[in-house]
């Protein structure tokens, strides 16, 4: 796949300027950086979202993230008013019993979610191209009515200009009544990683990556960090 595919499908390829994942957690962050060896930093990438009542919630008012404390819960950190969780830079395993490891980690994280809220705001109102992409747990419901509010709320933002790429599970896929029109594409996977393992290869990697050889950055970014994966990886 990869460059054999853009080759005989150029005219299946959509390429975008920026390129925002919505959640539901990491696994699309991670196959968009293993696909690509690059990820542009974006408020969602990172982070763990229970619900769409949850995101819709959040898109309305991004203001609310963040507003109140976050508090370490198991290795993340979750924001006591939305109930979104975050990572943080420090491994709460080992040092979640330092108060003051954790309170420079809180302090950048508040710094962190901050700039990418604004850029968040700031990317929406560009003239670009933009793509979000939105995966969900099998258990939501009224997804189809969720789905629309979203995009919904995204077009207040974007003026009406941006696509929008849902990639359910197969077996979820079946039980929708949504249909591809006007930038809203569908795509499956058989089964999403497991939530405690989204950076593994799990068995649905190659299908993530026939996923990002249609849906492609327009601009190859300079990788400037090394995430936590990358050395369990090695």
């Amino acid at each position: 796949m990869g460059f054999l595919f853009r080759l005989l499908n150029r005219s299946k390829i959509k390429r975008y300027d920026h390129i925002v994942s919505l959640g539901y957690n990491c696994e699309i962050a991670y196959q968009l950086f293993r696909h690509n060896g690059f990820l542009e930093s974006n408020l969602f990438a990172w982070a763990s979202i229970p619900s769409l009542q949850t995101l819709i919630s959040a898109l309305n008012d991004l203001n609310q993230i963040g507003s109140q404390d976050y508090v370490p819960d198991d290795i993340m950190y979750i924001c006591n008013k939305t109930k979104i969780k975050f990572h943080g830079k420090t491994d709460l395993k080992k040092f979640g019993d330092d108060p003051e490891r954790v309170r420079k980690d809180k302090e950048e994280l508040c710094s962190r979610v901050a700039f990418l809220r604004n850029k968040f705001v700031s990317v929406a109102e560009e003239n670009s191209r933009k793509l979000y992409i939105l995966k969900v747990k099998s258990s939501e419901t009224d997804v189809e009515q969720k789905i629309d509010e979203i995009r919904g709320l995204l077009a207040r933002r974007n003026n009406g200009s941006f696509d929008f790429l849902f990639v359910p599970e197969e077996a979820f896929a079946k039980t929708l009544s949504l249909t591809e029109k006007d930038g809203f594409y569908i795509r499956t996977v058989s089964e999403y990683a497991p939530d405690s393992a989204v950076t593994s290869k799990f068995r649905s990697f190659k299908e993530w990556q026939r996923i990002f050889d249609e849906f492609v950055p327009l601009h190859k970014l300079k990788k400037t960090k090394k995430y936590k994966f990358e050395e369990v990886e090695q």
